[in-house]
């Protein structure tokens, strides 16, 4: 869970030499840790709510927090997708990707992904 995340954003993010590979697993473990984190404060504010306590505060923190886990879920998803596609690329084509690939093309794919996230939840939360 979020404990296992948070070493493996240490360990990507501090003491491992960073490679096309492991760019994508540390966005990964950040998403889904975003995930975790939102989806434990939500179930906070759902139990709060039940309790009887249901102002105006708690209803704006839980409605935050879903778009929270929208936006990181939805970022996570998407980081699986190309994670994917990077493998199948590497197993079919394998002198492209070694030799011709951008060196910068994994770290544009994630930020273009965070980016296709925020807007999808954006528009969630616009509608």
């Amino acid at each position: 869970g979020l404990v296992g995340n948070g070493m493996t954003i240490y360990l990507l993010a501090y003491c491992i030499k960073r490679n096309p590979f492991t760019t994508f697993i540390l966005n990964l473990s950040i998403a889904d840790f975003g995930v975790l984190a939102s989806l434990i404060m939500t179930d906070i504010f759902v139990t709060v709510s039940t309790l009887g306590n249901r102002n105006d505060i708690v209803q704006t923190f839980f409605f935050l927090f879903f778009e929270l886990f929208f936006f990181t879920y939805s970022a996570s998803q998407f980081l699986l997708t190309a994670i994917s596609l990077d493998r199948c690329v590497a197993v079919l084509f394998p002198l492209w990707h070694r030799c011709h690939r951008p060196p910068y093309l994994p770290t544009l794919v994630c930020v273009l992904i965070w980016i296709l996230s925020f807007l999808l939840s954006a528009v969630h939360f616009i509608l």
